[in-house]
């Protein structure tokens, strides 16, 4: 792929216009005791002094040092019974780091001795490179820092800015006691300020994590300048057909460099079996919406697309916060599917072009209106050999002159839903309701379609499926008895009969 070309973050470039000298290696150290708490944004002092987190889940700053974006939530319940509150009171300039305010509260109904390491930006300073994933050296770090407005601080760190533009520690170290014990409901709060590791290299963007135990507390950085993809889709250029489900598309061989929330497939051009990843990045400072459980997977035929899978979801209403990302994985076969415990197994895919689609968007940037959703999806190519509708492996066939007759063992078993019912399936010049495709025909849910149109054959002109009612009905839908359906270039009626 063809990597898009960003601005470079030049030491002497970020000094000069934060009003550095570009020969000065890095500024002296200050204590924070001299940060400001506010710079515009919402500092947590209440009328009286006490401090007031503020509304919503999360809190995002642009710096001014840098060119990022950082994003962290604003709630969030650790062990012990304890419950932290953490946002931003103000912006990193050439004067003050990235300013932090937090509150710590002991929700168990007593006295509590909380372990102050779990719980950032109490505890442990220190957070996991980003992505820790990728090989990435510890100095990568970011650091929680106190400032003289933190009571419980047993000494307070100096902190410097470097020629690059932004704030680290010129030491490593701790400065607040291990433990500290609460009554109930009792809070104390904080400030600190949020830099980098003494010994950082630059400033790289992704999710820095604090981790201890089952504790997780991240705070993402991308870049302000240019918060999309870093890499040009092998599809950049190519129109396609919108989706059939949504009222706009947001896809990702559309974005660019400043495009602030994109879905990005790990790749475009697999040969099955494969396993492709969708990531879905915001890098905004919105909240996106909609249900992480509707995702939709296409397939693209003579200028049409086909829904493949699935065929029902879950429907509860989901949010990713700023600087959140979500993930998915397709597992593709081109015959039946093997379990997967690390993704989504999808079987009997053939060779074509595919949009897998998720129904997470931001209403802000009118991706969802009252008309319907929007989505994000992403093509990708899928060499496979073409699907040959075949039947299930436990029916049997007899053909008699233009007639075939089919039975499924469905047909006299005995349970729920297990009432005989034949699926009549007869040609026809009358128009179609709707057109299918193999990858949607060999689904479990149509076997008894799958089953019907696989005794097609030269001089047959009509199909019977004898079989259960379930399996029958789900091949017309249930509030239905017949339906008509294009396959492959023929018509066909398909008919329930119950009881038969």
């Amino acid at each position: 792929m063809k990597r898009r070309r960003v601005l470079a973050l030049l030491g002497g470039s970020v000094a000069a216009l934060s009003g550095c000298s570009g020969d000065e290696s890095e500024t002296p150290p200050v204590t924070p005791a001299d940060v400001p708490g506010g710079n515009g944004t919402n500092d947590g002092d209440g009328p009286n002094g006490e401090v007031t987190p503020p509304p919503g889940d999360w809190t995002v700053v642009d710096l001014r040092t840098v060119r990022r974006t950082l994003a962290l939530p604003t709630p969030w319940y650790a062990a012990d019974d304890a419950e932290v509150r953490v946002w931003f009171a103000g912006t990193a300039t050439a004067d003050h780091p990235a300013t932090i305010r937090a509150t710590l509260t002991n929700r168990m109904q007593g006295p509590n001795t909380i372990a102050l390491r779990d719980l950032p930006p109490f505890g442990d300073p220190y957070s996991a490179p980003p992505d820790a994933g990728i090989d990435r050296p510890y100095r990568d770090a970011l650091a929680f820092a106190p400032t003289e407005r933190t009571d419980l601080a047993e000494a307070i760190p100096g902190v410097e800015r470097t020629a690059e533009g932004y704030w680290r520690l010129p030491e490593t170290g701790t400065w607040l006691p291990e433990t500290l014990e609460l009554g109930s409901g009792e809070t104390v709060a904080g400030e600190f300020v949020l830099v980098r590791h003494p010994e950082a290299r630059g400033y790289p963007t992704g999710c820095y994590e604090w981790r201890s135990g089952e504790t997780r507390f991240t705070v993402a950085a991308w870049d302000t300048g240019a918060p999309g993809p870093d890499e040009t889709s092998r599809f950049a250029g190519e129109s396609v057909p919108s989706l059939p489900d949504a009222s706009s598309v947001a896809w990702f061989h559309e974005a660019g460099g400043t495009t602030p929330a994109f879905l990005e497939p790990s790749a475009e051009r697999v040969e099955a079996p494969a396993r492709v990843g969708f990531t879905l990045y915001n890098h905004s400072g919105d909240e996106m919406g909609g249900n992480r459980h509707d995702w939709r997977l296409f397939k693209l035929v003579d200028g049409e697309w086909f829904h493949v899978v699935p065929w029902a979801i879950p429907v509860p209403y989901t949010t990713l916060p700023p600087g959140g990302t979500e993930e998915w994985t397709i597992r593709a076969f081109s015959g039946r599917a093997a379990p997967c415990d690390d993704g989504i197994d999808v079987g009997y895919l053939g060779g074509g072009r595919y949009a897998f689609r998720v129904a997470l968007s931001r209403e802000s940037d009118g991706e969802s209106d009252d008309d319907g959703e929007g989505v994000h999806a992403a093509l990708f190519d899928l060499d496979a050999p073409a699907i040959e509708v075949t039947p299930t492996d436990d029916v049997r066939a007899a053909r008699d002159g233009e007639r075939v007759v089919v039975t499924s063992p469905r047909h006299r078993a005995e349970g729920e839903h297990r009432r005989p019912a034949t699926l009549t399936l007869t040609r026809t010049d009358a128009d179609a309701d709707e057109r299918l495709v193999p990858e949607q025909v060999m689904r479990r849910r149509l076997r008894g379609l799958r089953n019907a149109l696989a005794g097609v054959e030269a001089g047959v002109e009509t199909v019977v499926l004898r079989t259960d009612e379930r399996t029958a009905e789900r091949a017309v839908d249930y509030d239905a008895d017949s339906r008509t359906v294009e396959f492959e270039g023929d018509t066909y009626r398909v008919t329930v009969s119950r009881g038969q």
